[in-house]
């Protein structure tokens, strides 16, 4: 509490400047030392989550943990986003589906599609022709 004088203090200051970087120095490199590992890949997180029962963005949200709008910044920062990332899922599970003797309306709603038609439109969106003409022609 007992103010220094500027003549000590100068004096002080060159010789402590040394010690100060030194002691910044160790502790960048501490720092560096206990970097956190990379956080899992989002979207592996995610993939691992959506599926049937759970095929929208507020359940995956919910079952990794954080609010929607964290899952979608973060699927923003790795460049896609929950959209892309469940009809690439869908699409795999549709080319599945497809290939057992499931009906059509079974396939939509496992897919998490509110009705046929939806599924229909979907499937000539990835494969370029409607789910049954995909059926016969992987057969």
């Amino acid at each position: 509490s007992v103010p220094l004088r500027p003549v000590k203090y100068q004096r002080w200051a060159a010789h402590e400047l040394e010690e100060f970087t030194a002691l910044l120095d160790e502790a960048a490199r501490a720092v560096e030392r206990s970097a956190p590992a990379p956080a899992p890949d989002i979207v592996a997180q995610v993939q691992a989550v959506i599926g049937p029962g759970a095929w929208g963005e507020p359940a995956a949200a919910r079952a990794l943990g954080m609010s929607t709008a964290t899952l979608r910044r973060r699927l923003s920062e790795a460049g896609t986003s929950f959209r892309t990332v469940a009809s690439d899922m869908r699409k795999a599970a549709a080319q599945s589906l497809l290939a057992t003797e499931h009906s059509l309306d079974e396939i939509a709603e496992r897919l998490g599609f509110s009705d046929a038609r939806s599924f229909r439109r979907a499937c000539q969106g990835w494969f370029g022709m409607a789910p049954a003409e995909y059926r016969r022609q992987s057969r």
